[in-house]
This record gives C-alpha cells, structure tokens and sequence, in this order.
C-alpha cells in the first residue's frame, strides 16, 4: 500500500522492485510521468470508462432532456370501463360502510356518535352522508379523475371545437356541481386530450437523454423506445450512429487485444468532436495504449482491493488512525 499518488512517491517505491518491466496504470497524469524503462500499460477499464464519461457528457450537453421526435396522429384515450363486478374486496368493503353508516345516521340523527361507533372522524362521516348511494359506480374504477368518464365524449367534442379547459368547466359545473376544475384538466391531460388544426386526438413521441446514452452503449432498453431512435431519431442525429458504431468497435478491439485495428481508430478522423478529442487524448498516450492490446494485464486485481478498502475506509472515517485502517485491510485481505 503507497501512501501517496505524487509521482516521486510512486517512482521510489517501484525503484525496490529491481526485476519490474511492465507497468499497469490508469490514464492519471502522475503515473504517465513514471520511468519509462517501465512497459506502460493503459488499463483497458479505465479507457472504456474515459470513453462512456465523454459520450455521456457530450450527448448531455448537446441534446435537450426530451426530445420531440414525431407526433402519433391516432385517437389516444385512456377508456376505464366502469363495472361495479370488477371492483376490489376493499371497495366492496367501503360501500357496505357508506351505507350502514347512512343507515345507522338515519336512526340516531348524531354524527359524533356515528363516528365514535365506526371509528372514523366526523369529517369522514359527514363524507360520506353527502354520496349518493345510486351513483356510487365512480369510485369503483382505478383512476381517480374516472368520474369524468361520464362526460369523456363532451370532453372529445369541445376539445374538437377548440374549446379551452376553463370553457368546458364552465358548462360542465352548471349542471354537475360536483365537477372541479383541477379534476378535470388532470383528466385531460392524464388522457393526453390534445386536438390539432385537423381535429385529430394526437400523442407527442419524446425520447430522453438516458435512453439515447443506453441506445449508444448497448444498455437494456425498451424496444419500443429502441425502435424510436431508430426510425425518427438517428436520420436528424446521425452522429448517434457514428457514437454507437465507435464505442463497439473500440469494445471490441480492447476484448480481442487486435493491435492493427487499434491503431487504424487512432489514424482515422471523426465527424465528432468528441470522438476525436478523445482519440488525440489516446494518441498523447501512444505507447501505452497500444501495450493494452500488446500485453493480457490490466488492473482488476488491484481495482477489486481498492473497492474493498474504500468499503473499509467509509465503514472507519473518523473513527481510527491509518496505522488501525492498514492492520484491518491486511486482516480482510487474509480471510476474506
């Protein structure tokens, strides 16, 4: 264990190794100022994590969140069937309350000792006196706007007609007093009631950054979402498919150590900035780079005791000294 990153602190510690050839390392600026009687090899992990660090912070900066990308012409409205069969042993149980609640009302005329018999505070009770036990249908479906169901082909007509929400809850409230006006937009939105010049019901496709980012890396993604990108999004990107394309093949080459195709991606110049940013940053580092794919090392040895001591280290902060940290890690080290 080095207790230091500075390179003359490094530099005296590999000068006890007389026999040391081949040096693994990360693309740190004080370990690229190491000995160069070293073989220096730059971690594959390391150069791949460099790699998706700048896709993603380019496609970030580049792209808004959400990107519109086409417009669903078809009719797109959530319909709940209203079925008073279908609805939950808790819902069942609620109406059986409502109306012994009622009942019970009716015969002593008190709520305090409504409420002090069903255990329910007299707002709830006072509630549930003011349902209409005929109209209950409301309550037994999934969303809670469902009792705008009702008025759901209004709704569509004044919609067609380019009426605003505020002119359909002025309609809607004469003759249902019971109508919100905050109810009633969340269910022409919730419903994505949106009426074009043609008076078509439509549904906005988006596509968001970290879709984009997953696209790229070949991360698990909705096919739906995958077949998106590919059909609106990538004839107004196409530097998406020139990232996508960069990424596997650098994978690619990295996992199979094939030196000629490595230095053809570092002669070779990209329509991205990123792309080539990145590769000048490779070609800063030649030697190096190309031992990755020359020699079978890399740092995950290393890398897997380093999490191990950090995990150590966070479980420690500011309870011992460095002399107590470095005695547990050689105790884990040894039996774990």
């Amino acid at each position: 264990m080095i207790y230091s990153r500075e390179t003359k602190d490094v530099q005296d510690v590999l000068n006890t190794f007389i026999n040391l050839k081949v040096l693994s390392r990360d693309r740190g600026a004080q370990y690229k100022r190491l000995s160069n009687k070293y073989d220096h090899i730059t971690d594959g992990f390391h150069l791949l994590l460099n790699l998706t660090d700048r896709i993603q912070n380019f496609i970030k900066k580049r792209l808004p969140y959400r990107v519109k990308v086409a417009v669903d012409q078809q009719i797109f409205i959530k319909k709940s069937s209203i079925v008073y069969k279908n609805k939950s042993i808790n819902l069942k149980n609620k109406a059986k309350i409502i109306k012994a609640v009622k009942k019970y009302y009716l015969e002593n005329g008190s709520t305090r000792i409504t409420a002090k018999v069903f255990h329910l505070s007299r707002n709830t009770i006072k509630e549930y006196l003011k349902i209409d036990e005929n109209n209950m249908s409301y309550m037994f479906t999934r969303d809670k706007s469902s009792y705008y169901i009702i008025y759901h082909e209004f709704i569509v007509k004044r919609k067609n007609e380019k009426f605003t929400n505020k002119e359909i809850y002025d309609e809607l409230v004469v003759y249902d007093k019971k109508v919100k006006y905050s109810a009633l937009s969340s269910y022409i939105r919730t419903n994505q009631i949106e009426i074009d010049e043609k008076g078509t019901h439509r549904n906005n496709i988006y596509i968001t950054n970290s879709q984009i980012i997953k696209y790229i890396f070949g991360w698990k993604l909705n096919e739906i979402k995958q077949k998106n990108i590919e059909t609106f999004l990538l004839k107004k990107h196409p530097l998406i498919v020139e990232l996508k394309t960069y990424f596997k093949t650098f994978r690619q080459i990295l996992q199979q150590h094939n030196i000629g195709a490595m230095k053809k991606v570092l002669k070779h110049k990209y329509k991205s900035i990123v792309l080539n940013k990145f590769t000048e940053s490779l070609i800063n580092d030649y030697e190096s780079v190309i031992n990755t794919c020359k020699y079978h090392y890399n740092n995950s040895q290393v890398e897997g005791q380093v999490s191990k001591i950090k995990r150590i280290k966070h479980s420690m902060y500011g309870k011992a000294k460095i002399t107590t940290l470095r005695n547990k890690t050689l105790f884990q080290s040894a039996y774990f």
